[in-house]
């Protein structure tokens, strides 16, 4: 039977579903992240008590992927250097983004599969009381936060002290992306527009991987924006930066949706 989280029965048919988040798979020489669709399948003996039968379950599944024409990538154990290195920049991956069997010696089984316009990539683990099935079915980003204009920020820094921005960057860098960069054009121009205006940028994460690294990232990020305005002729001694890391947390960091509330950059009037 398919399992909820909470271990009952699912009337779903998954155990957990996301419209849009990640999946790492290994491919035997490396990993790679995938983004789209994921679904979690958790399955266990119906009956209490009762042994679950890995070998068939393997047996089964294997031969219902691959005959689906999927290509096998990896089967066996990730090797823990590898594993290592990837806690070094999240701490959770192996739990949040991969099948429960990677982190231990359980066997696991990376898939590639292509069938018209759809391309999955699936993971499978099992052991003699469970198995584990996640399969993401790629898909692009949609971004779903409007963008704030120069007009939006003097009304919120007039009201509150303060703006809070989105602000992308190219993944663990402080390199602006190209809708980043709208982002600061229009706070170029609420500062051209309001020229006695001082403001301090300051930049926050979300609490995945380290707190060292976070804070040194969100102040490179912070102090990227700052330089970026300066650039265009804002006055320096208007302007300073600052990166508080996971430090000061808008909300919880307990859902994706939450952590990217975190990920955030404050224009905070001084």
């Amino acid at each position: 039977m398919v399992q909820t989280e909470s271990g009952r029965l699912s009337t779903t048919g998954f155990t957990k579903e996301e419209d849009f988040g990640k999946l790492i798979s290994y491919t035997g020489t490396n990993f790679y992240p995938a983004e789209g669709r994921v679904t979690t399948l958790w399955f266990a003996m119906a009956e209490s008590g009762k042994n679950f039968n890995q070998y068939v379950f393997d047996k089964s599944m294997d031969a219902y992927i691959l005959g689906l024409g999927a290509k096998l990538l990896f089967k066996g154990t990730v090797p823990r250097e590898l594993r290592d290195e990837l806690k070094k920049t999240d701490k959770d991956a192996e739990y949040r983004y991969m099948v429960s069997g990677v982190g231990s010696d359980d066997p696991v089984r990376f898939y590639a599969f292509k069938q018209k316009e759809k391309k999955l990539m699936i993971q499978v683990s099992s052991n003699s009381a469970a198995s584990y099935v996640k399969f993401v079915e790629l898909k692009e980003f949609k971004q779903t936060i409007q963008k704030y204009s120069a007009e939006g920020m003097k009304k919120d820094i007039d009201a509150t002290g303060k703006a809070i921005v989105n602000i992308n960057f190219d993944t663990d860098k402080s390199t602006l992306k190209a809708d980043g960069q709208d982002v600061v054009n229009q706070i170029v121009a609420l500062l051209k527009g309001a020229p006695a205006l001082k403001l301090s940028i300051e930049g926050h994460t979300d609490n995945t991987g380290s707190a060292e690294r976070n804070k040194a990232l969100s102040a490179e990020r912070s102090n990227a924006v700052m330089l970026a305005l300066v650039s265009t002729g804002i006055d320096k001694g208007n302007l300073k930066s600052a990166g508080f890391g996971a430090d000061k947390p808008l909300v919880a960091n307990d859902s994706e949706e939450n952590k990217a509330k975190n990920r955030r950059v404050e224009l905070v009037k001084f």
